[in-house]
């Protein structure tokens, strides 16, 4: 009897299904199949994944609803021969259209915006990389405070700019002023030095 991934590896059965999809906004979609999962999933260069895995009477191929973990990126649930696994949208992406991801990389999202698994808007980087994307793209909650943690403004009078790790980082001139005093009292009182 014929299965889905039979479906799926037969250019003759479904041509325009197989690996192009008008949108309905006149963008192509280009479609690829997920590694370890040919012929039963496949991902698109817009982020979908889709399933040729018959299911509930629903026609195949269908393209899945992917839901939100934790940290906010898309997830999808693969199952194959009795086994099931989660995995990103994104990773999926770019597992399938440039290949495994290299030794101490990560994915990147190009606007930080961890639900657009978009191909162009994917790519590999460092964990450093990604730090410093969600500054410039003004997504780090820290770069974007206007006071200290004890609530003393950053302004050109009170902010000091030092220089760390290859980085310059934003220090509360106010703070460090307070901290040097506290010092100073502690050690002169007890005849450190």
């Amino acid at each position: 009897m014929e299965g889905p991934r039979d479906r799926a590896n037969d250019p003759g059965v479904w041509p325009n299904l197989m690996k192009r999809f008008d949108m309905t906004d006149g963008t192509r979609e280009s479609w690829r199949s997920v590694p370890g999962y040919e012929g039963s999933y496949e991902v698109s260069d817009l982020g979908r994944v889709r399933s040729w895995r018959p299911w509930r009477g629903n026609p195949v191929p269908r393209v899945l609803a992917a839901s939100p973990d934790t940290n906010g990126h898309r997830r999808i649930r693969l199952s194959f021969e009795g086994s099931a696994e989660h995995a990103g949208v994104h990773k999926l992406v770019m597992l399938a259209f440039v290949g495994p991801v290299p030794e101490g990389m990560e994915v990147l999202h190009g606007d930080d915006d961890k639900t657009n698994n978009r191909l162009s808007n994917l790519r590999y980087g460092t964990r450093s990389e990604n730090m410093l994307d969600r500054v410039e793209n003004g997504r780090d909650p820290r770069s974007n405070q206007t006071h200290c943690v004890r609530g003393h403004a950053f302004n050109s009078e009170n902010t000091r700019h030092q220089p760390r790790a290859g980085r310059t980082w934003r220090a509360c001139r106010t703070c460090q002023r307070d901290a040097t005093r506290r010092y100073r009292e502690r050690n002169i009182g007890t005849g450190g030095g």
